[in-house]
């Protein structure tokens, strides 16, 4: 184990995702969550069956690891499908805080089927990644401008988010001890892929054309195989609980990204939500 590794693959995976997020929200805007979706994981797949002769190792899948595939697939699915669909529905401000929840199913998961244990500093860093994370999402005006009879709106489709991210990453992690952290990445894209196609078809959504974002998609490629590559390679390193609230935090990431491009301001409890989460980090790292 090498915790300053973990956690510092831990941060590549949060720089990736949370740079590919500001790029599908921007995405998304133009043309739409779904077809954002399906043709940013479709530009992925090419990208890693290059990187097969580099990266792949010899491995035997069995029936328990097709299982974890298949389920790990549709688990990444619903939490894309559900965020996306919750934040068509719902306000952003109540949807996001809600999704970035879903470390508290992969900690518990990991700590109870892997045999990890973290020490109660480790806890309590863990915790205070994690509570920045959703000051950070967190957006109280919009909150109160909505009034309360619309903060209801789309939590259910938020919690199906959290539970498919939660336990997509843990099956991610079941699937790197297994047969290591490129193939895991490349395996689960699969599913993930047919699953699209299926729900694209039985809700007659349109896909559109490669062509209409090309640049978008090939970022959004990229990225995720960067923010999967750290995620992957830092559980390797160190444990899951500890990993996985740092690649969570990647809406710090979109945040800033958001204020430096875009002009927006940061409000002054998402201002402490950074902190905490700069303060998480350091102090993972160096205990």
């Amino acid at each position: 184990m090498n915790a300053l590794l973990g956690v510092l693959f831990g941060l590549l995976s949060m720089s990736g995702f949370g740079i590919v997020d500001y790029v599908v929200g921007g995405s998304a805007k133009k043309i739409g969550a779904f077809r954002t979706s399906f043709w940013g994981l479709a530009s992925r797949m090419p990208m890693m069956l290059i990187l097969i002769p580099l990266f792949m190792k010899g491995y035997s899948l069995n029936a328990f690891l097709l299982a974890v595939i298949a389920l790990a697939g549709i688990a990444a699915a619903a939490g894309a499908l559900g965020l996306s669909k919750g934040m068509r529905v719902g306000n952003i401000s109540i949807i996001s805080p809600i999704t970035a929840s879903y470390p508290i199913v992969t900690i518990l998961l990991s700590l109870a089927f892997l045999n990890q244990q973290i020490t109660p500093i480790e806890e309590a860093c863990i915790a205070l990644i994690m509570l920045g994370t959703v000051l950070v999402s967190l957006n109280i005006a919009n909150i109160l401008k909505s009034g309360t009879r619309k903060t209801h709106l789309g939590i259910e489709f938020a919690m199906v988010s959290a539970l498919g991210w939660g336990f997509f990453f843990f099956f991610i992690t079941v699937l790197t001890e297994h047969v290591g952290w490129f193939a895991s990445m490349l395996f689960v894209s699969v599913p993930q892929f047919l699953f699209y196609l299926a729900y694209g078809h039985f809700n007659k959504e349109e896909f559109g054309t490669f062509s209409s974002n090309s640049k978008a998609f090939l970022a959004i490629g990229i990225l995720g195989i960067i923010g999967f590559i750290g995620y992957n390679v830092g559980v390797t390193y160190t444990y899951t609980a500890i990993v996985t609230p740092i690649s969570a935090a990647s809406i710090v990431i979109t945040v800033l990204m958001a204020v430096a491009l875009l002009k927006e301001k940061l409000t002054i409890h998402q201002k402490f939500g950074i902190v905490m989460v700069m303060v998480g980090v350091f102090l993972l790292s160096i205990y």
